[in-house]
């Protein structure tokens, strides 16, 4: 697993060992942000000021490709003791010090925090009904900005968004993934 662009392209990152993680792929992770890319740049918005959310963050992949990118700053979260780990892990080799944080999430219950997010990343674990409560919990959160922009990959092929006030700009398919690109 590799960093694709920007200042840490080429570098590689520590995979996980156990199997409760499931980082997307570094082609789907790549297409992710070249569609994100031309999205912004078709409509004049200037990403590399953005402050990003990486949930369920993993390995820290989306988060670290972000800062690489020229992210202002990228949060990572995640309930999992051991991602976290692995994401400060990924961090240290890549010798990034500053620009990021790292906050224990749990997703599936009320949470709330100060900081004002532009584009988050949501990749969670594909069971159970997860997907809809973690992102109920993340819109009431306080966490994102009015004009937020999000990228969900979930193996979900019909995510409802009725309950929301979100619009989906694009769904792509990707092997047994779908990816959402959103617009608060």
């Amino acid at each position: 697993m590799r960093i694709l662009s920007g200042i840490y392209k080429g570098r590689k990152l520590s995979s996980p060992k156990k199997n409760n993680i499931r980082p997307t792929s570094e082609k789907t992770r790549g297409a992710i942000f070249d569609m994100l890319n031309s999205y912004f740049e078709k409509n004049k918005i200037i990403s590399n000021n953005f402050v990003v959310l990486d949930c369920f963050s993993g390995t820290g992949a989306f988060g670290i490709e972000a800062i690489s990118r020229g992210s202002q700053k990228v949060i990572f979260s995640d309930s999992s003791s051991y991602s976290l780990k692995l994401t400060k892990k990924n961090l240290n080799i890549l010798e990034i010090s500053d620009n990021f944080e790292i906050v224990k999430v749990d997703y599936t219950k009320k949470f709330s925090f100060p900081t004002e997010i532009d584009l988050f990343f949501m990749d969670p674990p594909y069971k159970d009904k997860i997907i809809e409560i973690s992102l109920n919990n993340l819109l009431k959160s306080n966490w994102l900005k009015d004009n937020c922009w999000g990228v969900i990959e979930t193996n979900i092929s019909n995510l409802e968004f009725q309950n929301f006030k979100i619009n989906v700009v694009k769904k792509k398919k990707f092997g047994q993934s779908f990816i959402y690109f959103i617009k608060l």
